[in-house]
């Protein structure tokens, strides 16, 4: 029984809170895609939400800090 409980509360334990700073380099305005969450379910659908957001503003032609630092010093 012990066993049983210590395994439900590892797997439950997880958490996520991942954060990407997006830059537009038309205007250098900064937004910031970000999403948090916990347990078997919560982590893995903020890190999917993470995800999502950087696909779509890279999409939209914004970048990543450290992207946009390396375009400025290639220029």
């Amino acid at each position: 029984m012990r066993l049983i409980l210590i395994v439900i509360l590892l797997t439950m334990a997880g958490c996520a809170a991942p954060n990407t700073i997006m830059v537009n380099p038309d205007n250098e305005q900064i937004l910031s895609c970000s999403s948090y969450g916990w347990g078997w379910a919560g982590a893995p659908m903020a890190l999917i939400g993470h995800s999502n957001c950087v696909d779509a503003m890279e999409s939209a032609g914004w970048m990543t800090v450290d992207d946009y630092k390396k375009a400025r010093a290639q220029n």
